[in-house]
Order: structure tokens, then C-alpha cells, then sequence
């Protein structure tokens, strides 16, 4: 049985110019994870959290989610987003 995804625990962010509102107000915190703490460490961390009874298969699926929301969180550091608007006309012209 595939495990469940935990809770993640959510911070406010703050920033930008005065009167502006950041459209993801909340992020995941990654205060968990030692600030120090190694890539290694960090898989490590991630397949002792998975329970006993995980296959290969779940376990892999997991890192690469891991791996996916770090990436999605640098992108959006980074400035490197769109918006839903822009998302709606890509998938619209995938329709066609």
C-alpha cells in the first residue's frame, strides 16, 4: 500500500514591494532538515521516513517527488514562473 503523503507545515513569506501580494503566500518549512545537511543525508532521511513495508518501487516514486518539489520551489525562488492564465492558454493550445 502506497504511503501517504506527510502534512507539510506551511510559513508565511513576505516581500516584494509594499502593498503587493505574493501569489503563493505560503511555502513548505524546511526547518526539519538541518540547514548543514548533506544531499546523502537528506535521501537518507527521506527513505527512513518511508514505513517498513515500502517496495523499491514506492520509495523511488517518493525521492523523485522530493526531488520534483525542491526543483518547483528553486523555479519559484528564482522567479521562474507563470501565471494560471498563461498555464490555461498552454493547455489549451495542447487541445488543439
Amino acid at each position: 500500500m502506497p504511503s501517504l503523503p506527510r502534512p507539510l507545515q506551511l510559513i508565511p513569506v513576505f516581500g516584494g514591494r509594499s502593498g503587493e501580494v505574493d501569489p503563493m503566500p505560503q511555502r513548505p518549512l524546511r526547518s526539519k532538515i538541518p540547514p548543514m545537511s548533506t544531499v546523502k543525508e537528506e535521501l537518507i532521511r527521506l527513505i527512513q521516513d518511508q514505513p517498513d513495508d515500502s517496495s523499491q518501487e514506492e520509495i523511488l516514486r517518493e525521492l523523485a517527488f522530493a526531488a520534483m518539489v525542491e526543483r518547483g520551489i528553486a523555479d519559484s525562488d528564482a522567479g521562474r514562473v507563470i501565471s494560471n492564465e498563461e498555464m490555461a492558454r498552454r493547455i489549451e493550445s495542447w487541445r488543439k
